[in-house]
Formats: structure tokens, C-alpha cells, sequence
């Protein structure tokens, strides 16, 4: 009727969508699972092939090790093969080979110095030694025992000197620079020390003449110990009734001294081995009134501590060894100590 209230209207309509993700889950849960696979055995495979690279690029090396832990004092000239070494090793292998040459040198070097030592320290051992069975094998009255003890004193004087000697070359070989240095005129230097030869001058008949001068930062008691050397072998080299020269002259950064004096020459074969320890030209060894063989390797550690070097020429009649003195450009060590007076036995 007229007066009645309108319906309602109806409800807006719904639509509703079902799509099933249950074969889309399935395929995304299979394809993560081959992927992952496949990223495992990818990675398996990428470490086991980088692991059989290195191995094959190592195998050089572990060739070279196994062949360097066959080296041992008893077989020190064994070296690494380089024919069959690859090319990227070929340099280490030259550089290993040289410092086993440097090592099996050196290791000569200690040898034959040990059996030199040993040698050098039997003889007057044994004098010391029978000298005093000697006098203990009956009785004996004061002068004999003095005597005795004087003779024993003068070798074992000897032995200290050369104790020393050996001693003061193990300091300069560890690096050891010249200290306490000063100005020194090499000429006034050398006419000091020319001094104490005087007499020994005299009694051979031979004269000492120097020349020339120069001036050099160096240890004035060391100088001293190293013209005395080079003097008093010149002297024990020189024929009576000829002239030794010694000649000092400056050089770039130091000063040169030279002792020249005639006489027989040196072997060639020599000549590069006169500044070993207790080597002597000629002959394997001299008798020991000539001195132990340790002058000229002192020389050459005087040289060396002053950042310098020594020199040899010989030819027919005439020998020249010359010393060359530098200051060391880096603070020096401890000096071992030098006598002030020259040695007379070297």
C-alpha cells in the first residue's frame, strides 16, 4: 500500500575463485631440490678438481723437497737436478744449487780450519807434555826445574798468541766494525812500526824505505797490527841486501798501503789463498819458527772491519800486498783488542 516501508535491497553478489598451488609447489620443491643438488655436486667437483690441480702443480716442489732432505754433511755436493726442473722453477732451484755451493764452501772452510787448529795445537802440547814427563822421571835440582819451567813458559807464551789470533778472527768474521777511530798518517804510522823492526832489519841486510802518505779515520792500533804483518813477512821473504818499499798513497774514500819486496814469487795457485788462515805459499806447512799462518788473515780482517780489502800480484822476483783502509759508514761494534806493539810471530 501507500503507506508500507520498501524492502531491502538484496545483498552484493560474491565471487568466488579456487585455483590449486598444490602441482605448483610440488614443481618449485622438485626444482629446488635438483638445483641445490646440482650446486652441491658442482662445488664437490670444482674442490676436487682444484685439490688434483695443486697436487699436480706441486709435485715439482714436493720432487725438489724430497730430493733436498737427501742432503747431508757427508754428501754436501749433492745438488738439485735442473734439466728436468719446469721452467717456473728453474731459477729457485739455481739459487738454491748456489747457496749449497756457498754452504758446502763454508763448510770445507770450518774443516779444514779445525784440522788445522787441532794440528797447530799438538805439537807444542806434546813438547809441554813430554818436557814435563821428562822432568818428573827422576829427581832434578833447582836450575834444571827452572829451565824447564822457562822453556815451558816461552810455548805456552806461544799458544796464548795464537789463541788469541784465532780468537780475534772469530769476532772480526761475525761482523765485528773497527772502533775508536781517529786521523792517522799511514807514513807516520808505518815508520813507527818500522821501528820495532829495526833490528831484525839490520840482521838480514835489508833495508825498509817508504814512500808517499795519506790520511784515513782508522783504528791506529789495528793499522799498527797490520803493518806489521805485511812488514815482518816481507822480511822473512826478502834475500839479504835488498830493499823493501812500502808506499802509502790515497784512494777514493780511504787510503792505500802497499808493501812491495823481491824475492821469490808466489804460485799463481797461491797467490788467491795467501790471506787463508794457516796457509803458507809453497808448502803445505811450514815450520813453526815461521809463525803460526795467521798474519795475512789477520790483515784481511783489519781491512774488512774497516770496510775495506786487501791485494796480492806476484811476478818474477818481486811480490806486492797492499791493504786498503776505509771508515765504516755505519756505527761501529766493539773493537777486539790489538796489542800496541807489533807481533813478531804471525
Amino acid at each position: 500500500g501507500g503507506g508500507g516501508r520498501a524492502p531491502p535491497p538484496p545483498p552484493a553478489p560474491v565471487l568466488t575463485v579456487a585455483v590449486g598451488v598444490g602441482a605448483g609447489a610440488r614443481l618449485l620443491y622438485a626444482y629446488g631440490t635438483a638445483l641445490l643438488l646440482i650446486c652441491a655436486l658442482w662445488v664437490g667437483a670444482t674442490v676436487m678438481l682444484a685439490a688434483w690441480a695443486v697436487r699436480r702443480s706441486m709435485a715439482p716442489a714436493r720432487r725438489l723437497s724430497e730430493q733436498a732432505a737427501r742432503i747431508q754433511p757427508d754428501n754436501l755436493a749433492l745438488r738439485l737436478p735442473l734439466h728436468d726442473t719446469d721452467r717456473e722453477l728453474q731459477d729457485f732451484v739455481r739459487s738454491f744449487n748456489r747457496t749449497l755451493d756457498r754452504l758446502q764452501s763454508a763448510y770445507q772452510q770450518m774443516e779444514g780450519f779445525n784440522a788445522d787448529v787441532a794440528h797447530e795445537l799438538r805439537t807444542p802440547l806434546a813438547t809441554l807434555i813430554n818436557g814435563t814427563q821428562v822432568m818428573l822421571s827422576s829427581p832434578r835440582d833447582a836450575a834444571e826445574l827452572r829451565d824447564a819451567l822457562e822453556s815451558n813458559l816461552e810455548v805456552l807464551e806461544d799458544l796464548k798468541t795464537m789463541v788469541n789470533d784465532m780468537l780475534f778472527l772469530a769476532r772480526a768474521d761475525r761482523g765485528e766494525r773497527a772502533a775508536d777511530l781517529s786521523a792517522i798518517s799511514l807514513a807516520a804510522e808505518a815508520r813507527r812500526v818500522a821501528e820495532y823492526y829495526d833490528a831484525a832489519l839490520e840482521e838480514r841486510g835489508i833495508r825498509l824505505r817508504c814512500e808517499g802518505d795519506a790520511a784515513v779515520a782508522a783504528n791506529p792500533g789495528l793499522v799498527r797490527r797490520a803493518l806489521a804483518n805485511l812488514i815482518s813477512n816481507a822480511i822473512k821473504a826478502t834475500p839479504a841486501g835488498h830493499e823493501i818499499l812500502l808506499r802509502c798513497e790515497p784512494v777514493a774514500g780511504g787510503a792505500r798501503v802497499e808493501v812491495r819486496n823481491p824475492g821469490a814469487s808466489i804460485a799463481p795457485a797461491d797467490l788467491p789463498r795467501i790471506f787463508d788462515r794457516f796457509f803458507r805459499a809453497g808448502q803445505g806447512r811450514a815450520p813453526r819458527t815461521e809463525g803460526h799462518g795467521l798474519g795475512l788473515a789477520i790483515v784481511r780482517a783489519i781491512a774488512r772491519m774497516h770496510d775495506g780489502d786487501v791485494d796480492a800480484r806476484s811476478t818474477a822476483g818481486e811480490t806486492v800486498i797492499g791493504i786498503t783502509l776505509r771508515a765504516p759508514t755505519d756505527k761501529p761494534a766493539a773493537t777486539p783488542q790489538a796489542a800496541d806493539a807489533p807481533p813478531t810471530r804471525q
